[in-house]
């Protein structure tokens, strides 16, 4: 699918460029192919799918790393900045996501040569939830689904792990240097002390846990995302807060257009999450969300939606074929109170249908809410 003209003027980027910003975007686009914001970017620098780490063959490691690469050109960006203009750029990394490839024996994580010798001398812990235990507790369309084939693939032996682990974390070690080279190219041209960073990402990941491998349910490991915004402006007083307010990925757009002074489009979802990074207070904020995954991969995922509080979770996997019904095969409960890795499912026990019902109430008017 592709953006029309419309949407893509109503996105953050588009409102950026009307309100007279030198806009970027660097990575994975996502929507489309990237060629069709031109129009919105002063420096386009997108690729449509994952793309590759390396050039050439996924084996033979050929030319640069793209997440350097990537640095390249975010440098390359700023350095066509100048004060009279503001900016913002937008990079999407690949890193740390899997190498897509249909050889299945080709590295799933190919990091940089630079980092080949980081984590070598050190045995990287298994999850707690990795034990099979845990995975045999899941019903049989979860155990034969694309998470478990993956599983079977990046960390089917003590070994395979501990390269899949490592080569991950290099992933976001390069990630990480990029933005050091970034901040430092800020401080180079007097930037760093007006400019806003935010750190995000786009899904949560499997580990091992549950037996798993990939994304793709419910599961805190699978939907939780890092989020750090820093704002050189603030007091120091207010530097290194944690909030325990809920976030999601559609606050994202509201806020940046807040750090820019533009107002946001209707059209955008989402609220804005300044006044919590300037330490407000706010009476009324959101206590629990919708979640809702209906791509299946031709029946290799199972579609899912579901709800989650400030203590309860509740996962609801849907009869293919009938998601627009919500039809459940499957439903989940977990106190994330007393049970953070979500490791006892309460949806059958006679103890806790009441609260049971009452998940699905909630799901259920979220559901009609969001249609």
């Amino acid at each position: 699918n592709e953006f029309t003209e419309e949407q893509l003027n109503n996105t953050y980027l588009g409102q950026l460029k009307a309100a007279g910003y030198r806009t970027g975007f660097i990575g994975k686009w996502g929507v489309g192919h990237p060629k069709q914001a031109d129009g919105i970017l002063d420096y386009n620098q997108g690729f449509p799918g994952q793309s590759q780490y390396f050039e050439g063959d996924v084996k033979e490691k050929k030319g640069q790393h793209l997440t350097a690469k990537m640095g390249d050109q975010a440098i390359e960006f700023l350095e066509g900045c100048d004060a009279n203009t503001p900016f913002h750029l937008s990079i999407s990394f690949k890193a740390a996501h899997v190498q897509d490839s249909s050889d299945i024996y080709s590295d799933q994580f190919p990091s940089d040569p630079a980092f080949a010798d980081f984590y070598s001398d050190i045995t990287m812990p298994q999850p707690p939830t990795a034990a099979a235990e845990y995975h045999d507790r899941m019903p049989d369309f979860l155990k034969n689904s694309i998470n478990r084939d993956r599983w079977s693939i990046r960390f089917r032996s003590p070994a395979q792990f501990q390269k899949s682990v490592k080569d991950y974390y290099r992933l976001i070690t390069g990630a990480d240097v990029v933005v050091g080279r970034i901040r430092e190219q800020l401080e180079k041209q007097g930037f760093a002390d007006n400019t806003v960073i935010i750190f995000t990402s786009d899904h949560g990941f499997f580990l091992g846990e549950y037996g798993f491998a990939g994304k793709w349910t419910p599961h805190e490991v699978s939907i939780r995302i890092p989020l750090i915004v820093y704002d050189p402006r603030l007091d120091s007083s207010q530097r290194g807060s944690i909030r325990e307010e809920m976030a999601l990925a559609i606050d994202m757009a509201p806020t940046m257009l807040d750090y820019a002074g533009v107002a946001a489009p209707e059209a955008i979802q989402g609220v804005n999450l300044k006044p919590l990074v300037d330490g407000a207070e706010p009476a009324d904020w959101r206590t629990s969300f919708f979640y809702e995954h209906w791509f299946t991969a031709n029946g290799l995922i199972a579609p899912s939606e579901g709800y989650r509080d400030q203590r309860w979770k509740y996962g609801r996997y849907l009869v293919p074929g009938e998601e627009a019904k919500g039809t459940a095969r499957w439903e989940e409960l977990y106190d994330l109170k007393v049970d953070p890795h979500e490791t006892i499912n309460l949806a059958g026990d006679a103890n806790y249908q009441n609260q049971l019902q009452h998940v699905r109430n909630e799901w259920a008017q979220w559901r009609e809410a969001v249609k």
